[in-house]
């Protein structure tokens, strides 16, 4: 799989749904150095076929459910083949990480009850304990287990929402601190041997 990781920000200041922002993407993606096998190492993979997923997202105040569309590439030279996402859309996840984030922040900070949350975003109780269960090991696997201790879950969202440095790829950072290289939040049994979608 192709992981390009983007600032949340970005998509927020812009008024952007991942499905835009997924193309903007695709189209720097195509001519940048960044177009290589992730398996073999060999550059200028080709465009193989539309890829297309189901993905509830959250922007401009509302909830929009669609099907994502983006591409799946092909290596010239080992014949592998890697789905192109952002790091704004989970792999194997249907709601988007902005969506999920925000939820997140609202359980955190109390401002909303369990019901209301469930409502504005269109999600389960157990779908949001869910994420919630997986954002605090993911938080402690990030920060380190006495970081994590002492920055709380409100402080550690903020960050990620609101962190504006261009330099710094946050979700790049978390996926290389992890053995198996999951997304962050990322939650499927084939996380663990890496057969992404």
């Amino acid at each position: 799989m192709i992981r390009v990781f983007t600032l949340l920000i970005k998509i927020e200041k812009l008024d952007l749904n991942v499905q835009q922002l997924t193309n903007i993407m695709l189209d720097a993606f195509l001519s940048s150095k960044d177009n290589y096998c992730r398996k073999c190492g060999a550059s200028g993979m080709k465009k193989l076929e539309r890829y297309e997923r189901k993905i509830t997202d959250y922007c401009n105040g509302k909830i929009e459910d669609y099907v994502l569309e983006t591409l799946r590439f092909i290596c010239p030279s080992c014949g592998s083949t890697h789905a192109y996402l952002i790091s704004l859309v989970i792999p194997y996840g249907r709601y988007s990480l902005p969506l999920v984030l925000r939820a997140l922040l609202d359980l955190y900070t109390k401002d909303r009850t369990v019901e209301q949350i469930c409502e504005r975003y269109e999600i389960t109780p157990p779908t949001l304990y869910r994420w919630k269960e997986q954002f605090e090991k993911h938080k402690a696997l990030w920060l380190g287990y006495m970081k994590s201790v002492e920055t709380t879950a409100v402080e550690f969202l903020k960050s990620l929402i609101t962190d504006e440095d261009p330099e710094k790829h946050l979700f790049k950072e978390f996926r290389e601190l992890t053995p198996s290289r999951l997304s962050f939040l990322q939650h499927h049994r084939n996380a663990d041997n890496q057969q992404y979608a």
